[in-house]
């Protein structure tokens, strides 16, 4: 482990003679592990009873055989492939619904060529900013809206 992290003080005895190796058979380091905590989270959100709403499946449940929210990201993936070289709407610190509203004047269509579909209708796909520890207690949520994109989404 010692060998692949940046270069340090602590020299362990040996860790010269294996560091070629360890490059070699872990080359992404624990980067690969890890995501950065200040990565934008997409979300996806719908009109639901007049109002948006989060329409992630949550958590997988049932042991690890419902798959349902693992196949969901893949689907928001494939949503997002077709639609992003368009330009977002920049939230520009605006709370969510304020934003997702005044995002829906610009709507995209498209198709889900997922085979089990959640997100069908009107779908807004969220680029959310985790807010720093340090600023918790001024943010009712644990994050910002970044950009939002609404899309019309057509399920086969």
């Amino acid at each position: 482990m010692q060998t692949q992290l940046p270069d340090n003080a602590v020299k362990l005895p040996g860790q010269a003679s294996v560091e070629s190796t360890t490059r070699t058979v872990v080359p992404q380091g624990w980067a690969f592990f890890t995501k950065s905590p200040r990565e934008t989270d997409m979300d996806p959100y719908g009109p639901v009873d007049g109002a948006w709403r989060s329409l992630r499946s949550g958590r997988h449940a049932e042991y690890g055989f419902n798959r349902e929210s693992r196949a969901q990201g893949l689907e928001i993936g494939l949503l997002f492939y077709q639609v992003q070289d368009s330009k977002p709407f920049a939230c520009e610190r605006r709370a969510l619904t304020d934003c997702l509203d005044r995002a829906s004047a610009d709507i995209t269509p498209v198709g889900n060529p997922s085979p089990s579909p959640t997100l069908c209708g009107r779908v807004a796909l969220v680029d959310q900013l985790p807010v720093p520890y340090a600023w918790r207690d001024f943010y009712a949520d644990t994050h910002t809206p970044k950009s939002v994109r609404v899309l019309e989404v057509t399920c086969g």
